[in-house]
């Protein structure tokens, strides 16, 4: 029986997409003097922001990091959370479940965002790629949240965007949930065949009551 629901942060939870992609485009300008390209944005998208910039200016990377994070917290205005977002949540506290997050995201972004939403106190447990020693899609983060909350992985549910929450998930032993809304390739993504694929996120009241009836019916 399903007792927990982790889920990605960009993306995924939260609608960063714009700001990521605007927050790029500066950086890149500002740094390295050229228009980049959302195409090239999406190549190193979902990857840790130190790896990204190094792909476009190794011996540069520091400060294109620092930019981009700069521009990025004065541009957090513009946050928002995805359609249901916030009902979903609700629903599965209210449900008794645990609600954790893992991210590839710094940790400074991702308290920002949950404290811009008053989350802090919904959320059971949150990673960031500050948190660990080896971000999605090694098992690490989801090794963690399972140890803390003393579950098995027939016991969790991780939703997110990209190839390295599937990955990710399914080498845990956990369940997967894709969102159809996606920056990534979709057909590419579905090809990692997640367990289910939802196109808004209360979409998952659906998957979490029916796991409950099968469990009540046995």
């Amino acid at each position: 029986m399903l007792k927990a629901v982790i889920f990605d942060f960009d993306g995924t939870l939260f609608d960063t997409n714009d700001m990521i992609i605007e927050s790029f485009t500066y950086a890149i300008k500002k740094v390295l003097g050229y228009n980049i390209l959302p195409t090239e944005i999406y190549n190193v998208w979902g990857r840790p922001l130190k790896e990204q910039m190094e792909r476009f200016g190794r011996n540069n990377c520091q400060e294109l990091v620092n930019t981009y994070r700069h521009y990025y917290y004065q541009i957090s205005d513009k946050l928002k959370i995805f359609p249901t977002g916030l009902e979903t949540i609700d629903y599965l506290k209210d449900q008794g479940y645990y609600v954790a997050i893992l991210t590839n995201k710094g940790r400074g972004g991702l308290i920002n965002g949950l404290e811009m939403f008053n989350l802090m106190d919904k959320i059971d447990i949150y990673l960031s790629k500050d948190d660990l020693n080896k971000p999605k899609p090694d098992i690490e983060g989801f090794k963690i949240i399972m140890d803390s909350l003393k579950l098995r992985p027939e016991e969790v549910l991780m939703v997110g965007d990209s190839p390295s929450d599937i990955i990710g998930g399914k080498n845990a032993g956990i369940k997967t949930v894709l969102v159809s809304y996606t920056c990534f390739k979709l057909k590419e993504v579905m090809k990692l065949n997640p367990d289910y694929f939802i196109d808004q996120l209360n979409d998952l009241i659906d998957i979490v009551e029916s796991d409950q009836k099968h469990c009540f019916s046995l």
